[in-house]
């Protein structure tokens, strides 16, 4: 994870998944700067990490048509 500094990410935890930049590494957590605030994640809580290209965030897909609603 150390070659991940600096780097936009996505972790994904037991209480949910927090998207933004990887600020340190340490070795009973990380911290990731996530929209200006740090975020401190116990290792032990981490399912799963995959970079997240240029920082932009995945956002959920949203239909196009709404219907009609009256």
């Amino acid at each position: 994870m150390h070659s991940m500094i600096g780097r936009w990410i996505t972790v994904e935890t037991a209480r949910g998944s927090v998207r933004g930049r990887l600020y340190s590494v340490l070795p009973d957590h990380i911290v990731v700067d996530s929209g200006g605030s740090p975020f401190l994640i116990r290792t032990q809580q981490i399912i799963w990490v995959v970079p997240t290209p240029d920082g932009k965030r995945r956002r959920a897909h949203q239909s196009s048509s709404r219907g009609n609603e009256d």
